[in-house]
């Protein structure tokens, strides 16, 4: 029983950590996209830093959320 119970929690610290991965190959190529739209069509204001911060503060609070022993995922 007890065996079953650790099993279930690595499954899940698992899937939780799989999922900030999965974020962050999202973040990447698409605030890439978005850097490159910004800088080829508007020279006078960079706007890309919006999303960026946001989606990158976000991004931070989940990695805590999965990697901080303190702040971390409990199953």
């Amino acid at each position: 029983m007890e065996n079953d119970d650790r099993s279930d929690q690595i499954k899940k610290k698992t899937a939780a950590r799989d999922g900030f991965f999965i974020h962050l190959l999202i973040y990447l190529p698409v605030m890439s996209i978005l850097i490159f739209i910004n800088i080829f069509t508007a020279d006078d204001y960079y706007w890309f830093k919006w999303p960026l911060i946001g989606w990158g503060a976000i991004l931070i609070y989940h990695a805590f959320r999965v990697f901080n022993p303190k702040m971390g995922y409990r199953p």
